[in-house]
């Protein structure tokens, strides 16, 4: 995501009451695009090691530009989803992976806003059911993540769902769905067991 949306201020808010009380959090934003939202994060958490992950070079460097104008520290490192090894040592340590990860099916390119089509059609699509990217993310995140990290995640109302019971009860405890400010359910928060 390069641009954000009012949506992603809920997404930031309900990582900073996941993080209430924890001292010196570690965070780790996958798929960072623009670093808004680990920006905000490091803005709100002064304490925390905020990392941001990004697979393109270019938003990586957005970020970077975003962080320096803002005088906010934030790691980045470029990895697809958590795949790179500096990427995994962050993730076995965080508290909480939060993402905004491409989630909208496909077909959905046909018939968007023409502010939704100025953005890298790989920051938005996920396959014909919006969650290849997702699911993804919910594995490779489940070998790393420690016993209560969590996983926090933006999603489309449509797949929300789906992506709460792709979620292994061996691996994850029961999930959390919340609604955005329109009362739609958007958002996935699962802990590690």
């Amino acid at each position: 995501m390069l641009i954000p949306r009012p949506e992603t201020e809920l997404l930031v808010e309900l990582a900073l009451a996941r993080l209430a009380g924890t001292a010196a959090p570690r965070i780790v934003d996958v798929g960072c695009g623009s670093g808004a939202i680990g920006l905000a994060l490091a803005h709100e958490r002064p304490d925390a090691l905020v990392t941001g992950t990004d697979i393109s070079p270019a938003a990586l460097a957005l970020a970077a530009r975003n962080a320096q104008r803002l005088g906010l520290r934030l790691e980045l490192l470029q990895s697809d989803l958590l795949t790179a090894p500096a990427v995994q040592k962050a993730a076995r340590a965080a508290h909480l992976i939060v993402s905004n990860p491409p989630y909208l099916p496909a077909a959905d390119v046909h018939g968007a806003f023409p502010e939704v089509l100025a953005e890298p059609a790989e920051a938005l699509y996920s396959g014909p059911d919006g969650l290849e990217a997702f699911r993804r993310l919910l594995e490779q995140a489940g070998g790393l993540l420690q016993a209560g990290a969590a996983l926090l995640v933006e999603l489309d109302p449509r797949n929300v769902r789906a992506a709460a019971a792709a979620a292994s009860p061996r691996l994850w405890l029961p999930g959390s769905v919340t609604a955005d400010l329109a009362g739609r359910e958007r958002f996935l928060l699962l802990e590690r067991r």
